[in-house]
């Protein structure tokens, strides 16, 4: 019975499209009648005028087309998307996906704990900081005050005359020698 339905189904579906070609036929008669009565001039404006419906109609099959396209496009990166999202949820079914996911967990775990902790620690470097930024002034101070107590006192232009007449007769018992 429901395969008789469908035997009787498609008998109709073929029954209607040859219905479909015979008005089809039967409209194509009837323009080839109009263009016989018609004087030439008026045959060429009947026919462009057919070639521009169907040149509107072609326009409107490539905008469809081109929507249709589109569609397509957004319809495989939205499987993409979903392979991959399928791919990474597998990953986390079944024994390896357990341990993958308990590592995940931990590391969750230890990066919250890092997060709860970091006011602590950013206090302490900031103490810490200080504590440096004193110490290198105060040895800063330190040394100024020793440059200054520890300063050697330059000889003057008659003292260094001297010294450079002294250093020339050296040199010359020096040579003699």
């Amino acid at each position: 019975s429901h395969l008789e339905g469908q035997g009787l189904f498609v008998h109709m579906k073929q029954f209607r499209k040859h219905i479909n070609d015979i008005k089809q036929q039967i409209v194509q008669v009837e323009e080839d009648i109009q263009l016989v009565d018609m004087d030439e001039d008026d045959g060429r404006e009947h026919l462009l005028q057919k070639v521009k419906g169907l040149q509107q109609q072609i326009n409107l099959f490539d905008e469809k087309t081109s929507l249709v396209q589109s569609e397509i496009t957004d319809l495989q990166k939205d499987q993409l998307e979903l392979r991959s999202e399928l791919r990474m949820n597998s990953r986390f079914t079944g024994p390896d996906g357990a341990k993958a996911l308990e590592h995940l967990f931990m590391v969750d775990k230890d990066i919250s704990r890092s997060l709860e902790t970091v006011p602590e620690t950013k206090s302490k470097l900031v103490a810490k900081q200080v504590k440096i930024k004193s110490t290198i002034e105060a040895l800063l101070e330190d040394m100024s005050k020793n440059i200054f107590l520890t300063e050697v006192q330059l000889p003057s232009k008659g003292e260094l005359d001297l010294l450079k007449q002294e250093v020339a007769f050296k040199n010359v018992n020096i040579d003699a020698n």
